[in-house]
């Protein structure tokens, strides 16, 4: 008998594609609930783990040249990279209705709001008004898109309020950043939702930006969604979850996460797992009772691989000691995986055509399997076009 631990990583490994590879060409199936590209470069690792035989070069057409995937502030306003077809899953979804603020990622500007005693909603509309410049305009480097629009909003603000919009930052300790800027900064998720700014080709001087007119312009303007269609896709990718699991994926607000959840309470069933009750959908329920144990899979997983992005993290690994090396405030490593549980961490560093890695595991192994850990490390390195030179395993 297997716990519920073993049954809830046997099905989420299958929703992920992660227990077989899929065919060739099924890119789109693989990103079907999004790929986190923060740090840059990261979502093609994640494709990397799911298509058979996919390479970067055909990643960056699908990206760029073909534009059938799209990168845009999406969900906890992350840059997500996700099938083009779902733009209404992964922008229109996100606006929230009138009593559903604040907006995902918006909440920390309430200090500035209060400091420049304007509103959200003032804010919000004068650069909506001056980001219509991406239509025409493609602006290289983050940094460089918030002073610009910094720049043009300050006209539109009351006058006693122009010195304050340009007095340093307290979001940025180095003291780089202007208020301004930190303001346009948080904005700019709101913004992405509304298809006002997108991601464009990835510049040597960082990534640009414009709108998703210039860049798509028949998906201008959004199409409607229906919004379960996004919870749907959560509980797919996450289930047995909830809707607090679900609301803390999203990064929205308490009501907006319930009236996206409540849109598909009626194609639920409830589970008890882990002695806690959970959901699932109908849909859903005979891939749940068909899963089976899996069996020596070992799999190396980016930092934010959505597979690592479930909300109790119990399931993968049940140190929370551990967990707090897994998942960081910040600079998070890779995953090791035996079986969709987490049993080590990596890292690596790139010095020229040649990559570094280093493996910390949490348990032991066996030397067949770090034989096999050799040979994914070997395969991640030719994926990225550069030789393994060094792989280090510690304990």
């Amino acid at each position: 008998m297997w716990s519920d631990e073993e049954h809830i990583r046997s099905f989420r490994m299958h929703a992920h594609h992660l227990d077989r590879m899929l065919p060739a060409g099924s890119l789109k199936e693989a990103a079907f609930i999004g790929f986190q590209n923060s740090p840059p470069g990261i979502w093609e690792i994640a494709a990397f783990q799911r298509v058979e035989g996919i390479t970067r070069t055909q990643l960056q057409q699908a990206l760029i040249e073909e534009r059938s995937l799209l990168q845009a502030w999406s969900i906890r306003g992350v840059p997500l990279v996700f099938p083009s077809e779902d733009v209404a899953v992964f922008l229109t979804s996100l606006i929230p209705q009138a009593d559903e603020k604040p907006w995902i990622y918006t909440d920390g500007l309430r200090s500035a709001l209060a400091r420049l005693d304007l509103s959200f909603e003032e804010l919000l509309s004068w650069l909506s008004a001056c980001i219509s410049m991406l239509d025409t305009t493609v602006i290289v480097r983050k940094e460089a898109l918030d002073q610009r629009l910094a720049s043009l909003m300050e006209p539109l603000l009351p006058p006693s309020r122009r010195a304050l919009w340009r007095s340093p930052s307290p979001y940025d300790p180095k003291g780089k950043q202007l208020l301004g800027e930190a303001v346009v900064s948080f904005l700019l998720r709101p913004c992405a939702h509304m298809g006002k700014v997108v991601f464009g080709a990835r510049q040597e001087e960082g990534p640009s930006f414009l709108s998703l007119r210039a860049w798509l312009p028949a998906l201008d303007p959004l199409p409607p969604c229906d919004p379960s269609r996004l919870a749907r896709r959560f509980l797919h990718a996450y289930g047995p979850s909830d809707r607090h699991c679900f609301q803390k994926w999203l990064g929205g607000s308490t009501r907006q996460a319930r009236r996206l959840w409540t849109g598909i309470e009626e194609s639920l069933v409830e589970l008890e797992v882990m002695g806690k009750k959970r959901y699932l959908l109908r849909e859903d329920l005979e891939e749940w009772k068909q899963a089976a144990p899996l069996t020596g899979k070992l799999q190396l997983l980016a930092a934010h691989d959505p597979y690592l992005e479930l909300r109790y993290r119990e399931v993968l690994l049940a140190s929370s000691s551990l967990q707090k090396q897994v998942w960081r405030i910040q600079g998070n490593p890779g995953a090791l995986l035996r079986d969709g549980a987490v049993i080590g961490s990596w890292r690596m560093r790139t010095q020229a055509e040649r990559i570094q890695m280093t493996l910390t595991l949490f348990e032991a192994i066996s030397a067949k399997e770090c034989q096999r850990l050799c040979e994914e490390a070997e395969k991640l390195a030719a994926f990225l076009g550069r030789s393994l030179s060094d792989l280090q395993i510690h304990t």
